[in-house]
């Protein structure tokens, strides 16, 4: 009997004109590594992003109940007449990581290990140091079988009242209750001969009421139980064993409560140890794990606190996704970062290896990973650990998709699928895309211009001075974790930002000379830019251009203010779909859809605004207009020339105005930020920027370094964390940090020319 042929395992896509594509039919190997290469705008995002990522996401929506879908937004269709083969898709940006989270929250070990301090921490009192912890009702019962055995002892119940409280009518209540015998003196009375009205009665704020008197050995435990639970109940948690003669007081509380002095506390639960709630319970930094507070581990290094949790663990505990993801990051080497490092100040390098550590760690199968730019600041043998990942996600079962133009992906990658203009098209080699640095405008700025800083101890940074020049393009480079990010963004950033003065870092000193000629900082760190806005509205055109058509003669007369020609107020707005074009419905139980708003027809504003027109075109007109042709159509508005030309040069000019900033690529983003800066740059700005070569195609990479020429040729400072070749020769200046990552970095190499270096690798 034949065997039947098995059918390749594909994810398929027909017909796809999401964006710029352009009726894409496409084939990806499932449990393969398949690479997206193409020029910005060209489709390679929009098919990985738009297309594949977004119906993966609107597939899992339509799963859930329509109260489940509640809180998670809204997806539309996405342009395409067929997908099958797709699985649950996750999509990471470069350097996708929420801001201001910590490294513990992000390998999710800080739930992990405040379930490890709570359960088995030595907590320690504040007022005697003596040991601290509460008892259930069977613990107490065990304890008391624990150290009395075959001695009789008393359980008794300590209760408390305030002064003013009536002493006769506690007996009396008590009595009812059938309890006939107090503690007093370290003998047993019986409650009815209690002579209440006795002196050492008169100043009594509290009674020692006996439960029962048993020898633990010789009584079942239930009975134990049952009489520390009564006493507790009567005692507001406390209960107390004595015995020895009377001379040996165990106090055994419902509530966490000192062994020595009997200083009760408030119960600490697992959350107390989180980062954000360790100052809350006055306890938490008392509590002892192997000699070890909790927020020791903050300065630990990952490493080491791996091999401390190895310690404390128990043999069928060692296998947690939390340690996991921890051992995903050491073997991509990580091990020297700080456990309580902020991820805000990892280098670019660093966060791409966190974020390949916690796919890794999380064990899932059968997922459809998207990587933008994966390798974004590595190079030479540091992209090996990240390539081993990639496979390695592959090998566990999945499909990974990676937006990524570096020869050692495509290398390795099953299939390399190469965008241009909208199409599929066989891939160029992009080893032989010549590139060359731009020519050089005179720059606008004085020649002798030097920033010079001296840094002692911030993060891994040794002892440090370095001197570079003013009104140049400036590269920082070096491996991932030499302290390039650092140095830039962690030291000098905040340091100009606070005025150019010496001052004390977080741990170290700070002293620079020169930065009294910024007058501007412009951080364009990545993800800094708004998202959801116009092109129109970010580049800063909104308001000029309302200012316009509310000038014209129609609209003065009619008396339309400038506001009523903008999307971000009611009034001119079409009051249908507030200006949006279209409406969204939420069906529930069936796929949500959107449609062209029936009123204005998708044209976002109300009729009697769009009879306003300027030089023959109405708002609506405009916002459909390219950058390119909105520059020649506003020739003589010199404000809007202006930005229209920056955009333009900035390689936007094929977009519309009324196009989304959400719907730009990565690069496109920084594009446009790097557009408004150059429509208003002055010789006093400074511009700090870190790897924006990531994910760039080499031939858009010219543009950027255009863009950087034009800005240094203007008068402004320039400084970029980078590790591309073409921008590292491209620069005026080179500051090259090492010689390794983490402890094995934190010093200036070399610095200088790029020119000086070559000279001394010859």
């Amino acid at each position: 009997m034949k065997k039947i042929a098995q059918a390749k395992k594909v994810i398929s896509v027909r017909g796809a004109s999401q964006g710029p594509l352009k009726n894409v039919d496409l084939e990806i190997p499932l449990k393969g590594l398949t690479c997206f290469t193409g020029r910005c705008g060209g489709g390679s995002r929009v098919m990985a992003v738009e297309v594949l990522y977004a119906e993966s996401r609107r597939r899992y929506m339509l799963a859930l109940t329509p109260f489940e879908r509640e809180n998670l937004g809204s997806i539309g269709r996405v342009d395409v007449e067929h997908i099958s083969g797709l699985p649950p898709a996750m999509y990471f940006e470069s350097g996708g990581i929420k801001r201001g989270e910590s490294l513990a929250t992000f390998l999710q070990l800080e739930a992990l290990l405040a379930q490890l301090w709570h359960r088995n921490g030595v907590c320690h009192c504040l007022q005697c140091k003596g040991p601290c912890r509460s008892f259930s009702a069977a613990e107490a019962a065990a304890e008391a079988i624990s150290v009395f055995k075959d001695e009789q002892i008393l359980i008794v119940g300590p209760l408390k009242w305030k002064k003013e409280t009536a002493i006769e009518s506690i007996v009396h209540e008590l009595l009812r209750a059938g309890f006939t015998r107090v503690l007093l003196g370290g003998e047993i009375v019986r409650m009815d001969e209690l002579d209440t009205s006795a002196e050492n009665f008169l100043n009594a704020q509290g009674l020692d009421v006996v439960i029962d008197r048993l020898v633990p050995a010789r009584s079942s435990k239930n009975r134990i139980i049952e009489a520390i639970g009564n006493a507790r109940a009567m005692a507001s948690g406390t209960s107390l064993l004595v015995g020895g003669q009377r001379d040996q007081r165990l106090l055994l509380n419902k509530q966490l409560s000192c062994l020595d002095c009997g200083k009760s506390y408030p119960d600490l639960v697992p959350e107390d140890f989180l980062q954000d709630s360790r100052r809350e319970h006055p306890l938490v930094n008392l509590v002892e794990l192997a000699g070890k507070r909790i927020k020791d581990l903050d300065e630990m290094r990952l490493d080491e606190v791996s091999a401390f949790i190895e310690g404390v663990l128990g043999e069928g505990e060692r296998d947690l996704g939390g340690l996991r993801m921890l051992k995903a990051a050491l073997d991509l080497g990580l091990g020297y970062l700080k456990y309580g490092r902020n991820t805000e100040d990892l280098s670019s390098g660093e966060k791409q290896r966190l974020i390949m550590g916690s796919c890794l760690g999380s064990g899932l199968t059968g997922i459809l990973y998207i990587f933008e730019a994966p390798l974004v600041g590595s190079r030479g043998r540091e992209t090996q650990p990240l390539l081993k990942g990639l496979r390695a996600l592959v090998d566990q079962g999945n499909t990974v998709v990676a937006l990524e133009h570096a020869a050692q992906l495509r290398e390795i990658a099953d299939e390399v699928i190469n965008f241009s203009r909208g199409r599929i098209e066989p891939g160029e080699d992009l080893n032989s895309v010549i590139t060359s640095k731009p020519k050089r405008q005179q720059p606008g700025g004085g020649a002798s211009a030097k920033l010079f800083v001296q840094v002692e101890g911030a993060h891994n940074l040794k002892k440090i001075e370095v001197e570079f020049p003013l009104h140049r393009l400036v590269c920082f480079s070096g491996v991932s974790g030499s302290g390039k990010s650092v140095l830039l963004n962690g030291v000098l950033l905040p340091a100009l930002k606070s005025g150019g003065r010496a001052r004390k870092a977080r741990k170290g000193s700070i002293n620079i000379s020169g930065g009294e000629q910024i007058r501007r900082i412009v951080d364009l760190q990545p993800g800094q830019s708004s998202r959801g806005k116009l092109l129109l509205v970010e580049m800063g055109g909104a308001e000029f251009l309302a200012g316009l058509f509310a000038a014209t003669a129609a609209a003065s007369q009619r008396g339309y203010p400038p506001e009523w020609f903008q999307l971000d107020v009611a009034g001119g707005r079409c009051t249908k779909c507030e200006g949006r074009g279209v409406l969204h419905y939420d069906l529930e139980f069936l796929e949500d859809i959107s449609l062209v708003c029936p009123v204005c027809e998708g044209r976002r504003f109300r009729p009697e605004i769009l009879e306003i027109t300027h030089r023959g075109q109405n708002i609506h007109d405009v916002l459909e207009m390219t950058i390119e042709r909105a520059s020649e159509h506003f020739l003589r508005e010199q404000n809007l020339r202006k930005i229209f030309a920056a955009a333009t040069f900035c390689g936007l000019g094929k977009r519309q105005l009324g196009t989304s900033s959400e719907h730009l690529e990565k690069a496109e983003s920084l594009w446009l930020r790097l557009a408004v800066e150059l429509a208003r740059v002055r010789a006093t700005d400074l511009f700090i920027l870190d790897n924006p070569s990531a994910g760039v195609h080499p031939e858009d990479l010219q543009l950027l370094l255009q863009i950087l020429d034009e800005l240094v040729g203007r008068g402004a400072s320039v400084l970029v964390s980078e590790q591309h070749p073409e921008i590292i020769s491209a620069a005026d200046w080179l500051v090259e940090m090492g010689p390794g990552g983490g402890p094995q970095g934190g010093m200036v190499m070399a610095s200088g020319h790029p020119r000086e270096f070559a000279k001394k690798a010859d």
